[in-house]
């Protein structure tokens, strides 16, 4: 251990001499040290724009590679103050509230990952509140204390901070065959590295220049050069002097090297990995081998490729995975939709329900009989409503009741009102009409009756009618005649007949009276005067009066 920190050392004079941050790297991530107090938004935009993003603590190792640091920048004299602080990438976002029973207490990774780690390190809870942006810092003298405890503010105050750049592949440092010096740049950083480090992340550019030839060399790391995996292009044994041997840099070799009997070197490589193109990089057999992908590795020819699970998508870097927000896409059709880590959760309105795969759907009530007998029901998307069938009115409570329709007396005699309806009926001697509403009267025949209409039927059987139509005309008398009789047979003929029968029989009788009183006056007219003439007068009931008036 103290032998890196000696060589981080380095680094650091190297940093101190450029006025720039160090530089640091493992085997799945480098890290640059700011000595610049800076608020939290600030620099996180500084670590974005390069490729980076905060310091992060997921895991144990990462805790561990943070102490490294902090130890190496304390041991260079960087915190003139034991109270500096130092930022790490964990953020309470305003409308997030503080969750004391979570590990993170509610706060979370920017950039926020599937991967939120179990590691935690808290000082202290963190001040309560859902309405306030919530930064977490740590004291960065602390380190050798192994404490580096977590402690949360306000995310405008300035202070130190630390950029973690992770990639997609990493390459091992460049063996020469030769006396010379390699220098290396990286990406995010002008500072030139020229010491011995672990790992170089991809897209390094190595410079090398040869002290027995003064020749100058280039080459970059890449995952599109010697047959896949990450290794350096154009590579080559570099700065060769003389006849090469595996005396000397282990001849250029990755793994093994060996000579020949004609005094040629040959490479070879440990199980598990394939010579290179250049016939001395050794390269892992199979590419997600020692890849890091946060999900899933899928080779891809002599390369590889990170993929994500359903629910994420591939961070910017290549190789992490970052949260899909579905919320976003409207996944809820208009309801509330809650988002989760690699999934959402939808909260349905009033009236839908979520079916299997979480969508929300309405909820039919009538088929739930939501109202009550006797009203009718009509569903609608999202709600129902119940309606009173005809015969019902709606009372203040919302139930239906029936209407008594007798009231507006629909009926002509009786009324039976009924649920829901009504029903008409008629009193003795009527019917029903068709129409349901109106009576008609029903004639019923008694035996005077019948008598009565028998001797009528033989008195109009014994009349000889005139006929009052001519030949030609014969016919329709005829049908004239039988609508007659068809009508003397109907009972209004017989009332109007029981009427005028009387009156003739009197008519006849008076008639007779009369012819007597004419017979007797003639006779009584023979005996008085032999002159009378043979015409006799009729009484006609008047009597004159004398006539008082002088002639």
């Amino acid at each position: 251990m103290r032998a890196l920190l000696l060589a981080l050392s380095a680094l650091v004079a190297a940093w101190q001499a450029a006025g720039q941050a160090a530089i640091w790297c493992t085997e799945r991530a480098c890290y640059t040290l700011h000595d610049k107090r800076t608020p939290f938004e600030a620099a996180y935009t500084v670590c974005y724009k390069n490729g980076g993003y905060l310091l992060t603590m997921k895991d144990e190792k990462e805790a561990e590679d943070v102490r490294i640091v902090l130890e190496l920048a304390n041991d260079a004299g960087l915190f003139t103050s034991g109270e500096e602080r130092l930022w790490i990438g964990l953020k309470l976002n305003r409308s997030n509230c503080v969750l004391n029973g979570e590990p993170l207490r509610g706060f979370h990774w920017v950039p926020d990952t599937a991967d939120s780690g179990t590691f935690t390190n808290w000082g202290r809870q963190p001040h309560s509140t859902c309405t306030e942006e919530r930064c977490v810092s740590l004291q960065a003298a602390a380190a050798g204390s192994e404490r580096l405890r977590w402690i949360d503010g306000s995310c405008k105050v300035g202070a130190l901070y630390a950029c973690r750049f992770q990639f997609k592949g990493m390459c091992k440092p460049l063996t020469l065959a030769g006396p010379g010096e390699v220098t290396y740049t990286v990406h995010f950083s002008n500072v030139p590295l020229n010491q011995s480090v672990n790992r170089l992340p991809h897209s390094t550019h190595a410079d090398i220049s040869c002290a027995s030839s003064g020749e100058k060399h280039y080459s970059f790391c890449t995952d599109a050069a010697a047959g896949g995996g990450f290794a350096w292009y154009p590579a080559k044994p570099f700065c060769e002097s003389g006849e090469r041997s595996c005396a000397f840099q282990n001849g250029g070799c990755s793994h093994v090297c060996s000579e020949d009997r004609a005094g040629d070197v040959r490479c070879a490589c440990k199980e598990g990995y394939h010579l290179g193109k250049d016939e001395f990089t050794c390269i892992p057999k199979n590419a997600c081998q020692n890849a890091p992908c946060e999900h899933e590795c899928v080779v891809e020819e002599a390369s590889f490729a990170c993929k994500c699970r359903k629910g994420y998508r591939l961070a910017q870097n290549w190789f992490g995975c970052v949260d899909e927000d579905e919320c976003e896409q409207g996944v809820c059709g208009g309801h509330t939709c809650r988002n989760k880590p690699g999934s959402y959760e939808c909260e349905c309105k009033k009236g839908f329900r979520k079916d299997d795969t979480g969508a929300c759907h309405d909820i039919d009530e009538c088929a739930e009989s939501a109202c009550r007998e006797p009203a009718g029901c009509l569903n609608s998307q999202g709600s129902f409503s119940c309606y009173c069938s005809a015969g019902f009115r709606q009372a203040e409570s919302g139930e239906c009741v029936d209407v008594d329709e007798c009231v507006s007396r629909p009926c002509e005699d009786i009324c039976t009102n009924t649920e829901g309806s009504y029903k008409c009926s008629c009193r003795e001697n009527f019917r029903l009409s068709e129409n349901g509403i109106s009576c008609v009267q029903v004639i019923v025949a008694s035996p005077h009756t019948t008598a009565s209409n028998d001797a009528l039927d033989r008195s109009t059987a014994a009349i000889t009618v005139t006929p009052l139509f001519s030949s030609e005309d014969s016919s329709t008398a005829s049908a004239g005649t039988e609508r007659m009789e068809s009508s003397a047979r109907s009972p209004v003929l017989v009332w109007v007949l029981g009427s005028v029968i009387p009156l003739l029989l009197l008519v006849a009788l008076t008639t007779v009276v009369a012819v007597l009183r004419c017979n007797r006056a003639r006779k009584a007219a023979k005996k008085k005067s032999a002159t009378a003439d043979s015409y006799c007068w009729v009484s006609s009931g008047f009597q004159a009066q004398p006539d008082t008036q002088p002639r």
